[in-house]
Order: C-alpha cells, then structure tokens, then sequence
C-alpha cells in the first residue's frame, strides 16, 4: 500500500527495478511495488523513480553501465 505523506500525498515503495527499456527519448524502468503483485509492475521514467535514488543507482551499477548511454 501507499505511504500517507504529511501534506496528504502518497508515495509508493519501489521493491526493485527489474529491466528496463528504450524509448525514443528516454529509458523506462520496470518497477516492482512493495506489497503489489508481479501483474502490478509498471513502467517509470527516471524522473518517476526520484524517490527511490539507491534503488536506481543498484540497477545500473547491476547491469553494468547506465543504460542511457548503452545499447540495451
């Protein structure tokens, strides 16, 4: 489930980023949710995963290289 933020927002909790893809202008990244279910993994761009940093940091360093600048 979401996290209540003080000003009443929510925020979802990235369990992990499972792969991720190219698009014509940007990378989009699998996103497992904690307490979501595999059919609930959405696609994200990076701006979308600003609030997970380590999370995003540990895939690219996980894949080798930033995907941006890759191939993949």
């Amino acid at each position: 489930p979401p996290v209540q933020l003080s000003d009443g927002s929510v925020e979802y909790e990235v369990e992990s980023i499972i792969c991720h893809r190219r698009r014509v202008d940007h990378i989009e990244y699998l996103v497992k949710w904690v307490g979501y279910l595999d059919h609930e993994n959405t696609w994200n761009t990076v701006a979308d995963l600003t609030h997970a940093p380590d999370i995003l940091s540990a895939y690219r360093m996980r894949v080798g290289d930033d995907p941006a600048s890759t191939g993949d």
